[in-house]
């Protein structure tokens, strides 16, 4: 954890990030590309008018069944 700690503070970065970049490094993936899922493209592109017609459509799906 201090490594980690020391890293954090060199680098500017979360313990987060600094952890799953120690491991990438140590099973020997951190170099590798990230894997595009195609979402990045629609990142931040809602407007407050998307999202609250987003949550009205599925408002619903909030809603816990009663388990008898």
């Amino acid at each position: 954890m201090r490594a980690l700690e020391h890293l954090r503070r060199e680098t500017g970065a979360s313990l987060n990030q600094v952890a799953i970049t120690s491991l990438g490094r140590g099973l020997g993936i951190a170099d590798r590309k990230p894997i595009d899922n195609g979402l990045s493209a629609l990142a931040g592109t809602w407007t407050q008018r998307d999202l609250l017609a987003f949550e009205r459509a599925t408002r619903a799906f909030q809603k816990i069944d009663d388990p008898s």
